[in-house]
């Protein structure tokens, strides 16, 4: 193929000029579920503009039936990418992810092939449901660098779009690019505080770096009977022996490994597992926790630029309806703010907007919360920066999973799934049609008296089960999951029998106007995992363990 060829013709120059595999293939790395540590589900990538999408070309690319049977509709965990660099196999370029049958999958993203497949003996539990589905439930990670992930130059086809989590008063970074795209995160982390050193560290020292204990070229999964394994993507060998982590058979969110120290939660006290956070550092193996008292963690952690552990708990006894900071180091409480009527649904987002970092997470009610990250909620923790309006009207048991940030020449941006037909809030926004089983919300952060507020933008087309959406230069890729959201109790049988297929969108993120849809290209319904991206690609994978590429096809022709 045509870009095997391109590598291979700069052989020496990637491996005496001192420029990175990944910088050659031409753009950041997805490492971690929402792409960054911050959770944002924003990427760099100027392949992608709102011109380019409406110009004949991207498409689906191939899909891939992989060998894993679904639990509970669970099937195979959001994918993270790395380029292989140049050994024995050659150059390859890898989409990597989790199966719910306790198997690891790295797919050739650019060949369109398994590249391999490990299975791990841990026999989950006979019975699942859809709270406490067994199998394995934590996405896999990379290692996450804590710096903003870098900005994308613009083709001349759309403004550049950077994350939402870049520094304050940064600006677009101006540094040449190589290739299509630019530095992989991770290459060149930020300086951060002391950094933990590590056998075979390659990235940064700080709380920016990357960590050692290999893990440039390691990806980590945590298995159904709790264990930890460090798995070599190149070779799929383990380079550690495998690591006892939390107790079998919990439900875990997707996993963050931050200076070579591990980190998760487990809710819906599945497997009699407490509902809490835990960590695990690779240096001396230790494993630290923190119980909720009764609140379950809802999506996944994110961490601030210094760190620090957010994570959002719903109703419960003890920190419920509350999102937390958590000491990184400790797990100790650091603050909290709390809402008594507000029930959390997503995991938080850390964004920077002016010379704040904030965090911002959403109610079952579809309402999003922006609290200061120095003070969570003030002095009484129950205030918060600003709140918004409900988008969300009720609608059978279907909760949003996640939220998008991103910042444009306009400003800063969030955006939400919400369910039903529309709430007089959200008649108020600009819509791009009419809406009656859900849609993506778009709201932008202001601040007219000099104190942040959330104003809602716009809502998209009408969309079936809408998953967390990822932004990409300006461009909103969105999925109408498809997933049949009935009463609670219905069986899965029949929510299988009763969904029908996804579909996947592009939305121009500024106004929310279609630009392109998959039509029928996608044979099943998506029930959870999350949207992942490399240059020019975008991957997804339904509820019958299928993993699909969308692209542009110039780099495989």
């Amino acid at each position: 193929m045509q870009i095997r060829q391109i590598l291979i013709g700069s052989l020496f120059c990637g491996l005496y000029c001192g420029v990175p595999l990944q910088a050659q293939r031409g753009g950041s790395e997805w490492t971690t579920s929402g792409g960054n540590a911050q959770r944002t589900s924003s990427f760099p990538d100027s392949a992608i503009s709102p011109a380019n999408m409406q110009k004949p070309g991207f498409r689906m690319l191939w899909k891939l039936k992989l060998n894993n049977q679904s639990r509970q509709m669970n099937a195979l965990t959001g994918a993270v990418t790395a380029g292989t660099g140049y050994h024995y196999r050659g150059v390859n370029f890898l989409a990597l992810m989790g199966g719910s049958s306790n198997s690891v999958f790295a797919v050739d993203y650019d060949m369109a092939q398994l590249y391999w497949e490990k299975h791990f003996d841990a026999p989950p539990p006979a019975a699942g449901t859809l709270a406490c589905p067994g199998g394995m439930t934590a996405g896999i990670t990379r290692s996450v660098n804590l710096a903003p992930p870098s900005a994308p130059v613009s083709r001349g086809s759309g403004a550049g779009v950077r994350s939402v989590s870049g520094a304050p008063g940064e600006g677009v970074p101006t540094e040449p690019r190589a290739g299509r795209g630019g530095p992989p995160a991770g290459v060149s982390g930020a300086q951060g505080r002391g950094g933990r050193g590590g056998r075979g560290g390659s990235g940064a020292p700080g709380r920016g770096g990357g960590g050692g204990f290999g893990s440039a070229q390691a990806v980590f999964a945590v298995t159904s009977d709790g264990v930890l394994h460090t798995i070599s993507f190149p070779s799929s060998k383990e380079l550690q022996k495998p690591i006892p982590f939390v107790p079998a058979n919990a439900r875990l969110s997707d996993l963050a490994l931050v200076n070579d120290v591990v980190f998760t939660s487990t809710s819906n006290d599945c497997g009699g597992v407490a509902n809490g956070v835990w960590s695990m550092n690779l240096a001396d193996q230790s494993v630290k926790s923190w119980k909720t008292g009764g609140g379950s963690p809802v999506g996944d952690l994110a961490f601030g630029t210094d760190g620090t552990i957010y994570a959002a708990l719903g109703p419960g006894a003890g920190y419920g309806n509350a999102v937390v900071a958590l000491d990184p180091d400790t797990l100790k409480l650091k603050d909290w703010f709390t809402a008594p009527e507000a029930a959390f649904v997503t995991g938080p987002v850390v964004i920077h907007f002016q010379n704040q970092e904030l965090v911002a997470a959403a109610t079952r009610d579809g309402r999003i919360f922006l609290l200061d990250s120095q003070s969570l909620g003030g002095g009484s923790h129950d205030a918060p920066l600003a709140s918004s309006a409900g988008y969300s009207s009720p609608h059978n048991d279907f909760v949003p999973e996640g939220l998008a940030a991103w910042q444009d020449e306009n400003g800063s941006w969030l955006a939400m799934p919400v369910a039903g037909t529309p709430t007089a809030a959200a008649k108020s926004v600009a819509s791009n049609g009419a809406v009656a089983a859900g849609a993506i919300v778009s709201m932008k952060i202001t601040a007219p008296n000099g104190k942040p507020q959330l104003t809602g933008a716009w809502m998209s087309r009408d969309m079936n089960s809408p998953l967390t959406p990822v932004v990409v230069n300006g461009v909103m890729f969105a999925t109408s999951g498809g997933e049949f959201h009935g009463e609670a109790s219905l069986a899965t049988t029949d929510r299988v029998k009763r969904s029908v297929p996804a579909i996947l969108y592009a939305l121009d993120a500024a106004t929310g106007r279609e630009l392109w849809n998959s039509g029928k290209s996608i044979a099943s319904f998506m029930h959870s995992g999350t949207l992942s991206v490399s240059p020019g690609q975008l991957y997804l994978s339904t509820a019958d363990s299928t993993f699909y590429s969308f692209g542009f096809p110039v780099d495989r022709e």
